[in-house]
C-alpha cells in the first residue's frame, strides 16, 4: 500500500481516513492514490484514492475523494428586535455560478475553533473570540458519505448591532484575494434562505433550531 502524498494536508487526510476505516475491521486489498492537488500555502489541498475492500464477506471497490475538516459559521445578527444574519456570495466552479453561503473554511489540526474566528475576520471582518462560539454539534458531520471524506462542525455566534450598522454588510467585498477568493457579504431574514438547497445550509438551519436559536 504505497500512498506518497506531495501535501501535508493530503496526507493528513489520508491518515484520519485510514485510521477511522480502521477502526470498522475492513480488510484492504489495495488502496492506489489517483491523484492529488497541492496547494498548501493557499490552505487547501484535495487527492482521489481507489480502493478495493472487503466488509463483512463483501468485496467491494469504490473511489475516495478525501477532502480535509472544515467549519461553517453562521452569524444570528439581532438588530431592532428582528433576528437576521449575514451570507456571504461567492462564485463556485462546481455549479459553474454564485452561491450564498454561511462563513465556511478548512480546518487544520482539528483546531476548529481557531479556523471558524479567522474565516470569520476573513469573510465579514468581523472580530470574534473563542467564548462567542456557540458549538452546534458534537463531532464531526459527514457531509457526503457517498464517496467523499468531508467532515464539518457548525458554529453560531450572536451579534448585537443597531439598524444603521447592518447596512454596511449589504455588499461589503472580503475574502481572501491572493488565493482567489472574492466574496461579498449579503444579509439575510432566515426565512428567506430556508429554500436554499445546499447540504450546509440545511443541516446549519436544522441545528440552529434544535438548540432553539432561531425560529422558522
Amino acid at each position: 500500500m504505497r500512498n506518497k502524498f506531495i501535501s501535508k494536508i493530503n496526507r493528513v487526510n489520508f491518515k484520519e481516513w485510514h485510521k477511522l476505516i480502521k477502526k470498522n475491521k475492513l480488510k484492504f486489498h489495495h488502496i492506489k492514490k489517483i491523484g492529488e492537488i497541492n496547494r498548501d500555502k493557499n490552505e487547501f489541498a484535495t487527492s482521489l484514492i481507489d480502493t478495493k475492500i472487503t466488509f463483512k464477506k463483501k468485496t467491494i471497490t469504490r473511489a475516495v475523494h478525501l477532502e480535509g475538516d472544515s467549519v461553517v459559521v453562521v452569524p444570528i445578527i439581532k438588530s431592532n428586535k428582528q433576528v437576521k444574519t449575514i451570507m456571504v456570495k461567492q462564485f463556485r466552479v462546481p455549479i459553474g455560478k454564485f452561491n450564498l453561503e454561511f462563513v465556511s473554511g478548512g480546518v487544520n489540526n482539528n483546531r476548529f475553533k481557531a479556523a471558524a474566528i479567522r474565516e470569520v475576520k476573513e469573510e465579514l471582518n468581523i472580530n470574534i473570540k473563542s467564548k462567542d462560539l456557540i458549538e452546534l454539534n458534537k463531532g464531526k458531520i459527514f457531509l457526503m458519505p457517498g464517496n467523499n471524506f468531508a467532515r464539518a462542525k457548525f458554529f453560531a455566534f450572536i451579534y448585537d448591532i443597531k439598524n444603521i450598522e447592518i447596512n454596511r454588510f449589504t455588499s461589503l467585498r472580503t475574502g481572501n484575494n491572493k488565493n482567489g477568493e472574492y466574496l461579498k457579504t449579503v444579509v439575510k431574514n432566515f426565512n428567506e434562505i430556508k429554500s436554499l438547497k445546499t447540504a450546509s445550509i440545511i443541516i446549519s438551519l436544522k441545528l440552529l433550531q434544535d438548540k432553539k436559536l432561531i425560529k422558522l
